[in-house]
């Protein structure tokens, strides 16, 4: 593996002007003479991460995630990196402001008194009163205030600098991977760089000309009505559970007015089955695609009031310890099991030590010195330098770099401290130095308040795409028509909150709206493999597939059983867009699939 940072410009029209970093990976090929196209992964989002899964665990067996990659490696490159914005690429966080507002906050009486207070700094602009809003107004301000130009911050933007970073690397002509978002960046690739461009795969994709939160509301309930639709597609299960469409809506619509108490699996207290927790668990197939299997007898249990397998799927643990009853015994499987239990064993033990050496870099020891050290301050001290702490390589003309380093050391402290903290760094390394600044936005996360949906996303740069090309293109008449014309209109509960939420942001978020020619089918004859997952609940395939309307040569693949992002969850999807981007003029082999089909679990005999 190469890791490194290519500098481009913020805006393309001043080359000159303010630079953005993108971080990069290249998982170089296991192959003595690898084929000169790579694989470019274009991650989710908008404003998540690809360069942040390659040290985290897949699963509860801690798999490492970038053991994902190796079908691609094998006859290639695959390169990996962040957007810009996005966390280690200048990232465009809110979570420095959100973390300076909640210190703040020990002295004001309420957040509106805050929000008064910071008018002398923000202007006369309207302010929201609801914790949202006033935090988001907040960022956004503070983020142009540090010199980000907000509009440059968009998915043709993105498209260029994938080009440039790719040119810089030596690679003239690429395949492309994206998933979620990454498959809108993926068509501005098509649209704008044809030549360049070999092969496409969109996995879970976003098409140009939809009007996502038009169809928002409609995700659930898509989904559920999917495994419903599943369910009376195999004989035994439509036999155990004759007329399950008409039965669902019945049950789910009357929630709302007669919710079933149950005990909480988690803490224990009483709770109640709801319309909200039939959605919770339509979302939790994504993570958990075998809870598709319970979903019938689910129903048909909760129809009589009773909750035995609700609670039991809601119950951590639950899933790990189910033992699929459809594969024939192996006779070497007690073997077969011990070399897993080994291998996990040891990916667990490699992820603690992983975990535990970032703890003696340091980086990490210097900055432990210095929380200490501001949490010995007077209170009104202490919040301002955690708050100046906090927005380190945010400041207007400001590096992420040693010299910004020293200045937050020499206004800070004083004395032998001072000197202490100064030589520590000294000594430092450019990628030890680089390390402080990561440390910094990892403190950040963990300490801001967890009060938006974009969590764990780089929030400047998500809402800058959102509202510039998703929100500005949404029509609310048509909106509300969705929302009208639904079976189970409690599934919607969540749909409501974010477009509500995301209109509120976007009507204070200072970018412009994307002109109408980015709102057009994609025409394109690249050979492209879109894959969509059977229970999808954020790009459900009603709408994905509408992202194959301009595109000529163009397979869609339904991964059945399977949420969002296919590539993360079944290795039939990885083995499939790997036989297809090695041969991408032949129709790809999906056998797989068969065996992905949910088995459904009958009711216990009588």
């Amino acid at each position: 593996m190469t890791c490194g940072y290519v500098t481009l410009p913020e805006n393309y029209e001043i080359p000159n002007g303010r630079q953005v970093e993108l971080s990069y990976a290249v998982l170089h090929s296991r192959s003595q003479t690898p084929l000169p196209d790579p694989v470019a992964f274009l991650h989710g989002g908008p404003g998540s991460s690809a360069i942040d899964s390659l040290d985290n665990a897949l699963n509860a067996d801690f798999d490492p995630f970038i053991s994902l990659y190796e079908p691609l490696r094998q006859t290639r490159d695959v390169v990996l990196f962040d957007q810009r914005g996005s966390k280690f690429s200048n990232r465009l966080g809110c979570a420095p402001f959100f973390l300076g507002i909640r210190n703040l906050r020990t002295q004001v009486a309420s957040l509106d008194q805050l929000l008064r207070r910071l008018e002398s700094v923000t202007g006369d602009a309207p302010l929201g009163t609801s914790d949202i809003l006033g935090l988001h107004f907040v960022c956004a301000i503070a983020l142009q205030n540090h010199g980000a130009d907000l509009n440059q911050y968009n998915t043709p933007n993105n498209a260029r600098d994938t080009v440039n970073l790719l040119s810089s690397l030596g690679y003239s002509e690429f395949n492309i991977y994206g998933i979620s978002y990454g498959t809108r960046l993926a068509q501005q690739l098509m649209r704008d760089y044809p030549d360049q461009v070999r092969s496409v795969v969109l996995d879970s994709a976003l098409p140009y000309q939809v009007d996502v939160f038009a169809l928002t509301p409609r995700f659930f309930e898509a989904s559920l009505l999917n495994v419903i639709e599943d369910c009376g597609a195999d004989a035994d299960c439509a036999a155990a559970y004759p007329n399950l469409p008409d039965r669902t809506v019945a049950l789910v619509n009357s929630l709302g007015q007669n919710p079933i108490p149950v005990t909480n699996a988690l803490s224990g207290m009483d709770a109640q089955v709801t319309p909200d927790s039939i959605a919770q668990l339509i979302g939790y197939m994504n993570q958990q695609p075998q809870l598709s299997r319970y979903f019938p007898l689910i129903i048909h249990e909760l129809e009589q009031g009773i909750t035995a397998t609700y609670t039991a799927v809601t119950t951590p643990g639950f899933f790990a310890q189910q033992i699929d009853d459809t594969v024939a015994p192996n006779p070497f499987e007690a073997s077969a099991l011990r070399a897993r239990d080994l291998q996990v064993e040891i990916n667990r033990q490699l992820y603690v030590n992983t975990v535990a050496a970032q703890t003696q870099r340091p980086a990490f020891q210097w900055l432990m010195q210095v929380i200490q050290a501001i949490e010995a301050f007077p209170l009104a001290q202490e919040n301002r330098s955690f708050f100046d702490l906090s927005t380190l390589g945010y400041e207007f003309g400001k590096l992420r770099d040693l010299d910004t380093l020293r200045d937050f050391v020499d206004r800070t402290f004083e004395g032998e401290q001072a000197a202490d903290l100064r030589t520590q760094i000294n000594q430092m390394s450019a990628v030890e130095i680089r390390n402080v600044y990561f440390q910094i936005e990892q403190l950040n996360d963990a300490s801001a308040p967890r009060l938006d949906i974009a969590d764990g996303l780089s929030r400047g740069v998500h809402y800058s795409i959102v509202c510039r090309e998703l929100m500005a293109f949404n029509n609310i008449d048509t909106t509300l028509a969705t929302f009208e014309s639904l079976v189970m209109p409690g599934l919607s509960g969540g749909a409501q909150f974010l477009i509500s939420q995301r209109q509120a942001v976007c009507s204070i978020w200072p970018v412009e709206s994307a002109p109408p020619n980015e709102h057009t089918v994609i025409a394109s004859d690249i050979p492209t493999l879109a894959l969509g997952g059977r229970y999808d609940t954020q790009t459900p395939n009603f709408m994905a597939r509408q992202a194959l309307d301009g595109l000529s040569r163009a397979t869609f693949v339904e991964m059945p059983s399977s949420g969002h992002g296919t590539f993360v969850r079944s290795q039939c999807a990885r083995d499939i867009s790997t036989a297809f981007i090695n041969r991408p003029d032949e129709v790809p082999e999906t056998s797989c699939t068969a065996a992905l089909k949910p088995q459904f679990v009958l009711p216990p005999a009588p």
